[in-house]
């Protein structure tokens, strides 16, 4: 596990996303990208679009779009694909998949998240999310 990358992402999150838009539901904004592929500012990402930026600090505008920026992310953070899915893509242990807003999802939230799998090998989502009610 990539502690030093993981605290890094959860620092990040924790002074609510500075320099980028934070947002669940977006991998990374490729319009910003593409429009100044050395300024990253202002780019919207989620975890794993955060990750992954750190990877590729100065991506190509013509990077192939098939790339799977999460398995990129999951192998950075060094974690298991399964965990990194369930952190990437909101979900519990048992895979049920948060039914609610990803777009509410806040900064500080997703830190917590990032903090649990630090110190627990999991996110547990459904200790942070209402699950039950976004059903």
């Amino acid at each position: 596990m990539n502690l030093e990358l993981l605290e890094k992402t959860a620092q990040w999150l924790e002074a609510g996303a500075p320099e980028r838009n934070f947002n669940m539901n977006k991998l990374v904004d490729w319009a910003t990208v593409h429009e100044d592929s050395k300024n990253w500012c202002g780019t919207t990402c989620c975890i794993a679009g955060y990750v992954w930026q750190h990877v590729h600090p100065n991506p190509h505008v013509d990077w192939s779009i098939g790339y799977d920026i999460t398995r990129e992310a999951a192998l950075a953070l060094g974690l298991l694909e399964e965990t990194a899915d369930r952190l990437f893509y909101p979900s519990t242990l048992d895979d049920d998949e948060y039914g609610g807003v990803w777009d509410e999802i806040t900064p500080t939230q997703a830190a917590r998240a990032v903090r649990n799998v630090m110190e627990r090998g999991e996110p547990y989502w459904e200790e942070i999310l209402d699950f039950e009610e976004a059903e």
